[in-house]
């Protein structure tokens, strides 16, 4: 049986009336099959519904949850801007000295080819024909003269050489790409331009007017006490004035000549320390490091000792006094130069010097003045309280094993030294072996 129903039928869905189109005749097995399939389709909106309800909270806990994280990657991007800021501000600032080691790991010579050093120099040794470099000095003693050097360096120099062309190549001619060559000797008219030029030069270096002395030793000629004075400023990465003071050495190995030089070294004592004098008072130079070399060492030694004695108040101007090899009776040495050398109190002038076991130069030496010098590594080792004694035997230092600044590792020690006074202990490539009230004794490693 059927019967007419109306055209729309009301469904209750939750608190809902709707109204369901359906519309003929339905007979009641019809219309229970319809109100089903209806419902169903009323459970289908529900749970869409629910659906949408869950993904719409969804959305909302995720917006949140995303403008949190804006919130704080704005609060970590400020922050990271303001250490960017912090540390730009440390960087353009940052100290020279660092700055210097940093440059190391450049050579300057890399890409510019050969490099012009200029350096100062004072001597009393006689004059020759400055226009022939080789030829500007002699070998006898004559009055004080100044001037200055340039030197070439080549762009394949390898730190801690004098690249020359081998001895036996006597026909060779020097390649400034290949090797260190004197360029150029410019003799000062008297001391008074000399200083005028050298203080001039200090404005062109770094603000703290920084200054080395070099003084060479035993069978060193001019010619090669410029070049290595030029080689060391090269190495060390100096920034500042390199001088040094030639005394009249003979430039040959031999006993003989080792006798005369050692006659010369003691003469030029009083000259070289005039030319200390004169230089600490009428340049302006703050930071000066005296360094000196073999029979040097005895004759810069005995120069400062004067110095101070007269002023004690220059020592404060002298940041290191560094004895490489030094060809001085180690007794003598302990007892009655390094304790003057160091001072006293407050006003210390620190010490290092560089020894080795193996230096046949030192071993001569020895033999013939019967009797350990201070650059020896053995009965003569030097072990006192102020001073830093440093083994350089491990490193090949000449086929004598007397020049230290022939050594990459010795000059990288120096250059540390110089760049940061950081003491032998705490220094990268050093093995500490004694350190106390003794004395500080240490190793270059190998």
């Amino acid at each position: 049986m059927s019967f007419p129903v109306r055209a729309d039928i009301l469904v209750r869905c939750g608190g809902m009336l709707l109204c369901v189109a359906v519309g003929g005749c339905l007979t009641p097995a019809h219309l229970k099959s319809e109100v089903a399939d209806i419902k169903s389709q009323v459970e289908d909106v529900k749970s869409a519904v629910q659906i949408s309800k869950s993904n719409a909270d969804a959305a909302q806990d995720a917006a949140q949850a995303a403008e949190e994280a804006a919130v704080s990657a704005q609060s970590t991007a400020n922050e990271a801007l303001a250490s960017a800021k912090a540390s730009n501000a440390c960087c353009e600032g940052i100290n020279e000295k660092t700055d210097r080691m940093l440059k190391r790991a450049t050579p300057e010579t890399a890409t510019t080819g050969p490099v012009r050093k200029t350096v100062y120099y004072a001597t009393n040794r006689n004059q020759g024909d400055t226009s022939k470099p080789k030829r500007a000095y002699g070998t006898n003693r004559a009055q004080l003269s100044y001037g200055r050097c340039e030197v070439s360096i080549p762009s394949t120099h390898v730190e801690g050489q004098i690249e020359e062309p081998p001895w036996w190549k006597f026909w060779a001619q020097e390649n400034p790409s290949e090797h260190v060559i004197l360029l150029h000797v410019y003799p000062s008219a008297d001391k008074a331009s000399f200083f005028d030029l050298l203080r001039e030069a200090f404005p062109r270096s770094a603000p703290k007017r920084a200054a080395f002395v070099f003084i060479p030793g035993f069978s060193v000629s001019f010619e090669d006490a410029a070049k290595r004075t030029a080689q060391m400023a090269a190495d060390l990465k100096f920034d500042g004035v390199p001088i040094f003071f030639s005394w009249p050495s003979k430039d040959h190995i031999s006993v003989r000549d080792y006798l005369a030089d050692e006659t010369s070294a003691r003469a030029s004592e009083s000259v070289v320390t005039t030319f200390l004098d004169d230089f600490m008072t009428q340049t302006n130079a703050e930071q000066v490091y005296l360094i000196a070399h073999s029979l040097g060492t005895d004759v810069l030694t005995q120069a400062f000792m004067k110095l101070v004695a007269v002023n004690p108040k220059m020592r404060r101007r002298v940041r290191e006094v560094i004895l490489a090899a030094p060809d001085i009776d180690a007794e003598i040495f302990k007892n009655d130069v390094a304790p003057v050398l160091l001072g006293s109190g407050n006003a210390r002038t620190p010490l290092t010097l560089y020894a080795s076991s193996t230096d046949k130069a030192l071993a001569t030496s020895h033999e013939a003045h019967k009797a350990p010098r201070a650059g020896e590594i053995g009965q003569g080792l030097v072990l006192l309280n102020g001073v830093e004694t440093i083994d350089a035997s491990n490193v090949d230092t000449s086929f004598l094993n007397h020049s230290p600044f022939d050594s990459r590792a010795v000059i990288s020690d120096i250059s540390v030294l110089i760049d940061t006074g950081q003491r032998a202990c705490n220094r990268f490539g050093l093995e500490k072996i004694i350190q106390g009230p003794m004395g500080v004794y240490c190793s270059i490693r190998p």
